[in-house]
């Protein structure tokens, strides 16, 4: 299965780098950690309190870990969102249920 999407919605202004949505990868930690930086006084009110290390290239790859371990336990899902080659996001299903529920989480 291909998870992988460009977002073309004619939303973008001129210029502007093009959308993205593809899985998670270990590769992304350094992203990552530039974007959580980045964005960290924007996104305080919604986010629990988090320790400096969350915001490192090593406490990014420990929660992918965790992250790619549910995806292959078939629990969670989780994306990126790009802009260019810049994560400007993240998506994630996660409390997959399987069966005739077909339920889950969304997280951004």
């Amino acid at each position: 299965m291909h998870l992988s999407r460009i977002l073309d919605l004619n939303l973008q202004p001129a210029g502007a780098a093009r959308l993205a949505i593809r899985p998670l990868a270990l590769a992304d930690a350094a992203l990552l950690a530039d974007a959580y930086t980045r964005n960290a006084s924007h996104l305080a009110p919604w986010e629990p309190l988090r320790e400096d290390l969350f915001f490192t290239v090593q406490g990014q790859r420990t929660s992918i870990l965790g992250k790619l371990a549910q995806f292959e336990s078939g629990t969670e899902v989780p994306w990126v969102i790009l802009a260019g080659e810049r994560v400007v996001g993240t998506v994630t299903l996660t409390g997959i249920v399987r069966g005739p529920f077909q339920n889950a989480h969304v997280g951004y």
